[in-house]
């Protein structure tokens, strides 16, 4: 078979273990529960009414309204609203994303290889160790976190633009193409998963200032497109800097008693982890009791070990050693004797879980066993082998998670299903449920998102029994469309009234069609407004801040201007002389 056919079939191979359970038709949600289905929902519910970027999620914390999607990405988001429509439903749609960004990666990766010079057969190789890694299952079917496994997808098509422009010698537009890509790629990391993005920049930064010990310049090739990557990226982040000020953004990684800790210092995985082989659906808990898997495997460091002894050559030493240093900081990051550094960099501290970086070992691994495995002359058997071992490897742990998912662990009843169908179910779904530990109403887990102005987070639905009574809140809207809301109402007399919609930067409102100040109340963080007594038409919506505006602008003129100079390059590709590989990806010319 040659090597074109034996990736295809990889691909396949990898796609049908990893994602498996998606074909079950349950939602395996894993730590995230359901938060990815209402959210993806509630983003679809926003796109057909014309919304391309949902910011404020009108319908989360019992209809109180809350800021997701200022401060989070909403890539695989709004990839599985699209996939969803042309799906069964929106569980289906997420699952595909999942087989989309297990692609991603698995070619991906074989790029990133090939950039690294090595061998197609060996290339393969290095796919199929990525894809089939422990970490791959964790990411989808124990912990549930879509957005990081499909930006996880992304992350090698990076490295590999990084890679040739560090090292490749080419003329200027082969550079420029290169650098166009990575900086489009880059940007794509940044708007589906943050710390995935934040991990990348550290790698490309390292890089860079690798590859200016043979050639300054190199970091310049790598450092301006990623630099243009973040300002295409910046409709996401700008807004962020702007307004994290304005949310309880540090309940993220403030350690807070009697609680769950988030903090990194309680999650350092230990050595017997690192590891051990064991597979199972651990909690993210602090401390050795955990029982997620957080191991290399013993086919990783079993490559890791092949490759030190394989250094004792100058030829395998020169390709061997970036990465056994890199994959050997990794595992300093992963365990206690990296806190000076956690301490240190304050940008860590929002990694939560420093197990996060097992993106980056699954990487160094599998270009570790790749380059073994063109050590050995890249003779079929010998890849053919370490591709074989790495199914081997991954078969049981692929069965634990169609076993897991055959349980059903969490069930779509009807109920769910209609909400899926109309987010506006969630203001009353969970109505006796604590607010800041039920995800359907938050679907974050420390209410890092909750606007400061909220002094008292609500613990019961307006509505429900029990709950305080405001007698000047104007009730529930008459109707809503996507963040817009209307009522229409008889106000006894003049007077301030309440909206129970949390007041955030960005929500207008108009009254009998003239636009209004708005306010809001203290204490409860709700929309406030004068109204005066008789039959009213109020009408809110939430319409984006400065901020939200000029990152689109930026990031909109970022990407015309990126797609622009692929455009022109591939027009006069006829006239580059530089050379490229089956992928692309800008290879140095061999002598």
């Amino acid at each position: 078979m040659n090597d074109r056919r034996w990736l295809h079939l990889g691909a396949v191979v990898c796609v049908v273990l990893v994602c498996a359970p998606v074909f079950s038709g349950n939602w395996v949600g894993g730590h995230e529960g359901y938060s990815y289905l209402w959210r993806t929902a509630e983003v679809r519910a926003q796109l057909v009414t014309g919304t391309l970027w949902p910011r404020w999620c009108p319908d989360f914390y019992w209809g109180h309204g809350y800021p997701f999607f200022v401060f989070y990405p909403p890539g695989v988001f709004l990839l599985g609203s699209v996939l969803g429509s042309l799906a069964p439903g929106l569980w289906w749609g997420l699952g595909l994303a999942a087989a989309v960004g297990c692609l991603a990666f698995y070619y991906g990766t074989w790029r990133w290889a090939r950039a690294l010079a090595l061998g197609p057969g060996a290339s393969v190789v290095a796919a199929f160790l990525a894809s089939l890694a422990t970490y791959r299952f964790v990411q989808l079917w124990v912990r549930g976190d879509y957005a990081e496994s499909v930006a996880t997808g992304l992350v090698p098509w990076v490295l590999a633009e990084a890679q040739a422009l560090a090292h490749g010698d080419a003329e200027r537009t082969a550079h420029l193409a290169a650098g166009a890509r990575l900086a489009m790629l880059l940007a794509l990391v940044c708007l589906t998963h943050t710390l995935t993005a934040g991990m990348t920049c550290g790698v490309l930064l390292v890089m860079g200032l690798w590859a200016a010990r043979r050639e300054w310049v190199a970091l310049l090739r790598v450092g301006v497109p990623s630099v243009a990557g973040l300002v295409l990226s910046a409709a996401y982040w700008l807004p962020v800097i702007a307004h994290a000020s304005l949310v309880r953004f540090g309940d993220m990684v403030d350690p807070v008693e009697g609680s769950v800790s988030y903090h990194w210092g309680d999650h350092f995985p230990t050595l017997w982890q690192r590891i051990s082989p064991a597979f199972g659906f651990g909690d993210s808990l602090p401390g050795p009791e955990d029982g997620m898997p957080m191991s290399t495997g013993l086919l990783g460091w079993g490559l890791a070990l092949a490759a030190v002894w394989l250094c004792r050559k100058p030829s395998a030493r020169e390709r061997l050693m970036p990465l056994l240093l890199g994959w050997g900081a990794v595992q300093a990051l992963l365990l206690p004797v990296s806190t000076p550094l956690w301490e240190w960099i304050p940008g860590l501290r929002m990694f939560q879980f420093p197990w996060r970086f097992l993106v980056l070992d699954t990487l160094f691994v599998a270009g570790i066993g790749a380059s073994v495995a063109d050590q050995l002359d890249d003779r079929l058997p010998s890849r053919t082998l370490l591709a074989a071992l790495a199914v081997l490897f991954a078969a049981p742990v692929a069965a634990q998670c169609w076993s897991h998912a055959a349980d059903d662990p969490y069930p779509i009843g009807p109920i769910g299903r209609a909400t899926l169908e109309d987010p506006a179910g969630l203001q009353t779904l969970g109505a006796f449920t604590d607010a800041g530990k039920h995800l359907p109403i938050t679907t974050a887990g420390r209410n890092e998102y909750l606007p400061r102005t909220v002094a008292e987070p609500p613990r019961q639905h307006p509505a429900s029994q029990g709950a305080p009574a405001f007698p000047r809140d104007l009730g529930p809207a008459r109707e809503q469309i996507g963040a817009w809301r209307r009522w229409q109402v008889r106000i006894p007399e003049d007077g301030r009234y309440e909206v129970s919609w949390f007041h955030f930067p960005g929500v207008r409102a108009n009254v009998d069609g003239v636009e209004v100040e708005v306010g809001r109340s203290e204490g409860r963080g709700v929309i406030a407004l004068d109204l005066a007594a008789g039959e009213r038409v109020v009408d809110i919506w939430y319409e984006g801040t400065g901020a939200m505006r000029a990152g689109a602008a930026i990031g909109a003129l970022g990407w015309v201007l990126a797609l622009g100079l692929l455009g022109w390059i591939r027009r006069g590709a006829h006239h580059d002389e530089a050379g490229h590989d089956a992928t692309g990806a800008l290879v140095a010319p061999q002598g």
